[in-house]
């Protein structure tokens, strides 16, 4: 049996962008003023795409890495403080 973790985190999503798109109404800026100030959090500075999520499952479910176990594989574009 093998047990692994995705932890994504800031994917650009549906959801992720309309919370943005409430964050520049409820302040009286533009979309791209808001999306901006949120990505200079993140140290790749940009959002991870739902594909590149999907491609970690993919490799985890393939027979690929069939020794890999207990590894929890953060997708964040770097932010958590963590190595």
């Amino acid at each position: 049996m093998r047990i692994n973790a995705v932890s994504p985190s800031g994917v650009r999503t549906e959801r992720n962008l309309r919370l943005t798109q409430q964050a520049a109404e409820a302040r009286g800026v533009s979309f791209e003023k808001v999306e901006a100030e949120r990505l200079q959090s993140i140290p790749m500075k940009r959002l991870v795409e739902p594909a590149e999520v999907a491609e970690v499952f993919l490799l985890l479910v393939s027979p690929r890495v069939p020794s890999m176990t207990s590894v929890e594989i953060v997708l964040d574009g770097g932010a958590s403080p963590y190595i």
